[in-house]
């Protein structure tokens, strides 16, 4: 169906002289634009019918900016990504959001994330070596997502964002320990 979809947008967005190989381009990235767009609307569409549509958002846009910054990680499913974001940007923080974790304690889980991102979430892409600038990119807007979460939601949010990090670091560190770039090869 999104590909039918999307060769029909390719075929009107294209002039009579591109190429087979510009319509293929312009085919797949409209498919991966769509399949993005639904997982979004899926997510955000959760997030309003539970009414938790603030961390919702929050968290999705987090983790689309952390994810950038720690490599591009891809799950090879489809179903499993669409999962993950459900996992990860909705039904986490939902649960978390309303379980009163003392301040002590959140800021104990917030340093050891800082930690691992620092020791495991900072490979350079298809090599062993690590990238520190982006080990303080991630760290810089994590804390960046926290504060803004803080402003919107107290507390609460706080916590609800510090575990769609943690399943941000677990994607990075078991499921693709430094193994995948932004176009998916393993």
């Amino acid at each position: 169906m999104q590909h039918k979809l999307a060769a029909f947008f390719a075929k009107h967005l294209l002039s009579g002289n591109d190429t087979e190989e510009n319509r293929i381009l312009l085919t797949y990235g409209i498919e991966i634009f769509l399949n993005e767009f639904l997982k979004f609307l899926l997510v955000m569409a959760l997030g309003v019918i539970f009414g938790y549509w603030k961390i919702t958002l929050l968290s999705t846009v987090y983790i689309l900016v952390i994810r950038q910054i720690l490599g591009g990680r891809h799950f090879e499913s489809n179903v499993l990504c669409t999962l993950y974001t459900i996992l990860s940007a909705f039904l986490l923080p939902s649960v978390v959001s309303n379980i009163n974790v003392s301040s002590k304690i959140l800021l104990f889980l917030i340093a050891v994330e800082i930690v691992m991102v620092l020791l495991f979430c900072s490979y350079e892409e298809n090599t062993e070596c690590r990238s520190y600038k982006r080990s303080v990119t991630a760290v810089l807007t994590f804390l960046v997502f926290l504060f803004i979460s803080y402003k919107v939601g107290g507390i609460r949010f706080v916590g609800s964002m510090t575990s769609a990090h943690l399943l941000v670091e677990i994607m990075c560190i078991k499921i693709f320990p430094h193994q995948t770039n932004d176009e998916g090869m393993v």
